[in-house]
């Protein structure tokens, strides 16, 4: 399992999709939306995240509820300086996880379905579903290479015939960080 882990990490650093640490047998990918390399995501383009798991047959998709962004994600960003940069009113809705906290059950917040299946590094995030550009996201003046930090949390659907127990299997997903770049403007 170990083996399989790092080989999608080193496929993902070739194919510009960053994975977070598995949890319960799925991981996350995230990617920009014309990201290709290794190079760092473009701060003008949108971000795509898609979960997976990590059994090898395309049979095992496994079903999740995203909460809206307040419940479900947090984001963070650093400048090129080291120094924390400042969310745009846009970024205090989708990245601030003012409710982060308060999400314990399915009730607590209007919730989309996406499934995980197996990872394919010719995919990568593509596929997936999309959040604002990170200039979209956060006050980035100045040129330079930026890290963007994004922690989701979601739930897992749990078979049952009690409907009160079919989403109670609350999932955080460890942080990752992608590298944005904010060219010099010409």
């Amino acid at each position: 399992m170990a083996f399989c882990l790092v080989c999608l990490a080193s496929i993902s650093q070739a194919s510009g999709t960053s994975l977070s640490e598995t949890n319960n047998g799925l991981f996350l990918a995230f990617g920009g939306e014309h990201s290709g390399t290794n190079e760092p995501m473009r701060f003008d383009e949108r971000i795509v995240w898609r979960p997976f798991c990590v059994t090898n047959t395309d049979k095992s998709n496994i079903e999740l509820q995203y909460p809206n962004a307040r419940y479900g994600i947090i984001m963070r960003m650093t400048g090129p300086d080291g120094k924390e940069v400042s969310k745009t009113g846009l970024g205090d809705i989708w990245g601030s996880g003012s409710k982060w906290n308060q999400l314990h059950s399915y009730k607590d917040s209007k919730l989309s379905s996406i499934f995980a299946g197996p990872y394919r590094p010719d995919v990568g995030a593509g596929g997936g579903q999309w959040l604002p550009a990170s200039k979209d996201l956060f006050e980035m003046e100045k040129p330079g290479i930026y890290k963007l930090e994004i922690q989701m949390q979601m739930f897992r659907h749990t078979a049952s015939t009690d409907s009160g127990e079919e989403y109670r299997n609350l999932i955080r997903f460890s942080s990752i960080i992608i590298k944005v770049e904010k060219p010099n403007e010409k």
